[in-house]
């Protein structure tokens, strides 16, 4: 789970909360993670963020924001979490 929302202010040298930097904020987890398993990239499969949990409210641009950064980091894989099971469709392209 690399969910924005959990991080603390501050990370990363981030001048904004990283709720607010949802690609920047996978982006680094997730090449920090791949730095740790050299030739096991393939095992990354991270949970991403579905649900507004505090600023800003999220939608559409911060979850494509986190499938794109996942994407560009690890090239494969990701699974959605919204615990009310609603996910943003809008988010997921055609190819997704």
């Amino acid at each position: 789970m690399v969910y924005p929302s959990h991080f603390t202010a501050g990370i990363f040298g981030f001048d904004q909360e990283p709720n607010a930097l949802p690609f920047e904020t996978i982006q680094l987890s997730l090449a920090s993670a791949r730095d740790k398993i050299p030739g096991q990239e393939h095992k990354l499969r991270p949970w991403l963020q579905d649900l507004t949990y505090g600023h800003p409210a999220y939608d559409v641009s911060e979850v494509k924001a986190q499938i794109d950064a996942t994407a560009e980091e690890i090239g494969h894989g990701y699974m959605l979490w919204n615990a009310n099971v609603e996910f943003t469709a809008g988010a997921l392209g055609e190819d997704r």
